[in-house]
């Protein structure tokens, strides 16, 4: 199963995790661009076709299905607390110790939401994946809905505060789900012309941030309709652009190679302490009254952020094996 997997995960969705991951990080500089000029509308506006990076990674989770093992929480959790604790406690000493006990319990007290409802999910899967492998037609349909029902209607209309932003184990269910159903009916939707899905991808985010920036009762409708993570326009747009890379062919050790530090970089950007000195630094280069040059200010800072996080990723990577191989010799090597 786990070599199936391997071969199945190909270089078209290694590179959609590292898109994916780069709609994030400049969806959280946008919110910074943002704050600095909220009478701009259009940086508001822009948020809605990034959003679907955490949807992205979910759907991928699903598709390929996620084999939950005591190793990949440990690994799942280590990793969380090598890029979190380190510089949280740096920061606590920073502010002369002062610092509140929570903030050391990096998985009930995480700032890193995804991390959390990742793991519940991670947790819960073997559910799911019992499930799905017996489940008929008819019963996948009925459970889609199901879980539509509760996340997309009553989370996007606000009818339950525990549901609403779709940052929850039930929507995260229904993209895994959403995932594992592309999968199983992937022959079927390669049916669909890749030009077709290009352009109601294209239409449907030009139509969405059009109606926004009208402004009006009509733009908080789209609103709902497009931007939390329940939102069902939101979970169209991602399934449009995941079935548009599913079509893709591609082969490179280098993307796979990249891709695999994106959970780093999720990591390190999202870090209270870094994340706050980079939102100054930010601030700092910004023009008000140039849209275009902060949209490619916020660009060239996502990609620098993004290249520091692999780079640091991959040097500590390196570390632990040099460590681990030292360790497991019989023989100390020279050097080591």
């Amino acid at each position: 199963m786990k070599t199936q997997m391997k071969k199945e995960r190909n270089s078209n969705f290694e590179l959609l995790r590292i898109i994916a991951m780069l709609f994030i990080v400049i969806y959280h500089l946008l919110i910074t661009v943002y704050s600095k000029n909220p009478t701009e509308i259009i940086y508001q506006g822009a948020w809605i076709p990034l959003h679907i990076g955490v949807i992205l990674f979910v759907f991928i989770s699903g598709y390929f299905g996620i084999k939950c093992t005591v190793n990949g929480i440990c690994k799942l959790v280590g990793t969380s607390a090598l890029y979190y604790l380190p510089l949280t406690i740096y920061g606590m000493i920073e502010q002369d110790g002062n610092f509140e006990i929570k903030q050391l319990l990096f998985i009930s007290h995480s700032p890193y939401w995804f991390i959390k409802t990742y793991l519940y999910l991670y947790l819960f899967s073997p559910v799911l994946n019992s499930y799905l492998d017996k489940i008929n037609n008819k019963d996948r349909l009925v459970l889609i809905c199901s879980l539509a029902f509760i996340s997309i209607y009553i989370g996007s209309s606000l009818g339950d505060s525990s549901l609403t932003a779709g940052k929850n184990l039930i929507n995260f269910s229904l993209l895994y789900v959403l995932g594992n159903t592309f999968k199983v009916y992937e022959k079927h939707l390669r049916k669909i012309p890749s030009r077709y899905l290009i352009c109601a991808y294209i239409i449907l985010n030009c139509g969405i941030l059009y109606t926004f920036v009208q402004g009006g009762m009509i733009s908080k409708i789209i609103w709902l309709a497009s931007f939390f993570y329940c939102s069902p326009l939101l979970i169209i747009n991602a399934g449009l652009f995941f079935l548009i890379f599913s079509r893709l062919k591609l082969k490179s050790q280098s993307i796979n190679y990249i891709a695999s530090s994106m959970f780093a970089v999720y990591l390190l950007h999202c870090q209270p302490y870094l994340a706050n000195r980079i939102n100054v630094y930010l601030s700092h280069s910004l023009v008000n009254d140039s849209i275009i040059l902060n949209f490619c200010t916020v660009l060239l800072y996502a990609v620098i952020i993004m290249a520091i996080s692999v780079i640091i990723d991959k040097l500590l990577l390196s570390s632990f094996k040099r460590i681990c191989r030292c360790n497991t010799a019989h023989k100390p090597r020279e050097g080591c």
